[in-house]
């Protein structure tokens, strides 16, 4: 575990129950780091599911739409900017064009000014890797509060 990282723990004064059930996709190329990601989310209540990178996170969306959760598919989308194939910028950038207007959190080691722009015209966060576990829940818990399922 990266040292600037805490252990994946549920605080209950600060993670009070906003991502309690609630239907995260998780898509990360580092097997690592995405066990970390989902743990962090599912010891805070989340039902999560993972992809290794963007065409899985795709396909996983399309598949819980039909599927797992017909009525409105994920309550939020985790991924990481750059995994091979296709980025979680261009996967994010095709969902919104087809009409996904679902959260996301991007994960990134290279924020860059052209990452930190295509976040903006997709109305997405950016978490700087490395990032604070704490970090990472309370975004979560930002965009999960006041769902409604």
């Amino acid at each position: 575990m990266n040292p600037n990282q805490e252990e994946a723990r549920p605080n209950p004064a600060a993670d009070k129950l906003a991502t309690s059930g609630a239907r995260v996709l998780v898509a990360e190329d580092d097997p690592e780091m995405r066990d970390i990601v989902a743990t962090a989310l599912r010891v805070n209540g989340c039902d999560v599911t993972t992809a290794a990178n963007g065409t899985e996170m795709v396909a996983a969306l399309a598949l819980a739409s039909v599927v797992r959760f017909p009525r409105d598919g994920f309550d939020l989308i985790v991924t990481d900017v750059r995994m091979p194939g296709l980025s979680g910028i261009n996967a994010i950038t095709r969902l919104r064009d087809v009409g996904y207007s679902t959260p996301v959190i991007t994960i990134t080691a290279f924020p860059d000014r052209s990452v930190r722009e295509q976040a903006r015209a997709l109305d997405i966060l950016v978490l700087e890797k490395p990032f604070k576990l704490s970090d990472l829940r309370e975004a979560a818990n930002y965009f999960l509060d006041g769902m409604t399922r």
